[in-house]
């Protein structure tokens, strides 16, 4: 954000911003689960429950408690105490996606699929270890670690496994 937007219009953005956010741990999940052809289990249901419930609190100090001075930045987000729902969620579904995709390269017998699911995984954990570094700076201010440039790394690095294999 630049010096010249208000605290109020930054707060605003800041909101708008996080409860997108906590839909792309779901997101990616469906599609990890769509792309090794696992069914879809009732229990995925609970991730995009917890993103519907936190996009609902997004306005509120609950989720997004204010915008602040952080590394440069003149307003970014400081959390409210349901950031932790989103970093569990977050987390824990970024991990479970991992360890499928883990799984199924090792499992897989065609060489070409292979490719895919390294190039699914090399992708997205760029564009995650990117992602995922705000939750540092939401927790440990200027203590925490900035990768977001990281994440402009996914979708050159996906777009060319997709293109390349075909998916």
């Amino acid at each position: 954000c630049d010096n010249s937007v208000g605290q109020e219009t930054a707060l605003w953005i800041a909101c708008f911003s996080q409860a997108n956010c906590a839909f792309i741990s779901p997101t990616w999940f469906y599609f990890v689960l769509s792309f090794l052809s696992i069914k879809h289990r009732r229990i995925y249901l609970l991730p995009w429950a917890v993103a519907f419930f936190l996009a609902a609190m997004s306005p509120t100090d609950l989720y997004v408690a204010s915008v602040g001075p952080i590394k440069g930045f003149a307003h970014f987000t400081r959390p409210g105490p349901l950031m932790v729902v989103q970093f569990i969620n977050f987390s824990s579904l970024v991990f479970y996606g991992f360890y499928l995709m883990i799984r199924s390269y090792r499992r897989e017998n065609r060489e070409e699929k292979k490719k895919e699911i390294l190039g699914l995984i090399l992708a997205t954990f760029l564009g995650f270890l990117g992602g995922s570094s705000q939750f540092s700076l939401f927790f440990l201010g200027d203590r925490g670690i900035d990768a977001t440039w990281l994440i402009i790394t996914y979708p050159f690095f996906m777009a060319y496994v997709m293109i390349k294999h075909r998916v």
